[in-house]
């Protein structure tokens, strides 16, 4: 990436236009069994920054994930970044920041000076439902870019309690292994706890990760009944 870059600049390119791309947050993706090197592709946040380059990066809103952005960029004392792939939604499907107008205002609100929203009119009409597409094309989003176009402020909302959270259904998850050996020991009722134990499982390895934090919602309420 800088060995490319540097050929750019001296083309006679200024490196303040040119952009890394490089995604270090998870973005949906634990990879689990990979080491965090392996998981990123080998591009740790550091390899953002360079004299030919201003640092870019993928912008799909998993928990903290635009906060993690805005922290290495600050420690570095770099104030322009971009945000070179993104839009309001995780990969995997994990809805993203509170709005749309919370997503733009975590980024042109703290440096960015580019943000590159994904997926706009791909796959033409057969392709509207793809979730991308929800995210990028959806009436609040379509009134936060006409906020910004027209120089208002963008307003960052927090993350409702009731919004999915992978923080909270990581301890939903926790507290369901510690909890259900002593449960079933107490009541005995394997052969209710165990269809639902499956379908957990099957969910979270399909990646339906906001099906199963509800259906881990229903099982800590059936545990939690002594």
């Amino acid at each position: 990436m800088e060995l490319s870059a540097k050929e750019l600049c001296l083309t006679g390119i200024p490196s303040d236009k040119i952009y890394s791309h490089i995604a270090f947050t998870p973005q949906g993706y634990d990879g689990e069994g990979f080491s965090y090197l392996q998981r990123v592709g080998y591009a740790p946040p550091e390899v953002a920054f360079s004299k030919y380059y201003l640092p870019g990066f993928s912008t799909y809103p998993s928990e903290n994930a635009l906060d993690q952005i805005r922290h290495e960029v600050t420690i570095r004392n770099r104030q322009a970044w971009a945000s070179c792939e993104g839009t309001n939604v995780v990969p995997n499907g994990i809805p993203g920041e509170a709005t749309m107008e919370t997503y733009l205002g975590k980024m042109f609100n703290h440096g960015a000076v580019v943000v590159n929203i994904f997926s706009w009119g791909i796959g033409g009409d057969a392709n509207k439902k793809n979730l991308f597409r929800l995210a990028t094309e959806n009436a609040e989003a379509l009134s936060a870019y006409q906020k910004f176009l027209t120089g208002k402020v963008l307003h960052e909302s927090e993350r409702s309690q009731t919004q999915f959270s992978v923080t909270r259904f990581k301890e939903k998850i926790h507290t369901i292994q510690r909890d259900l050996p002593a449960w079933v020991k107490k009541t005995g009722h394997t052969e209710t706890i165990q269809p639902l134990m499956l379908q957990l499982d099957t969910l979270i390895k399909g990646q339906r990760i906001v099906e199963a934090d509800t259906l881990a919602d229903k099982i800590l309420q059936l545990i939690s009944n002594k």
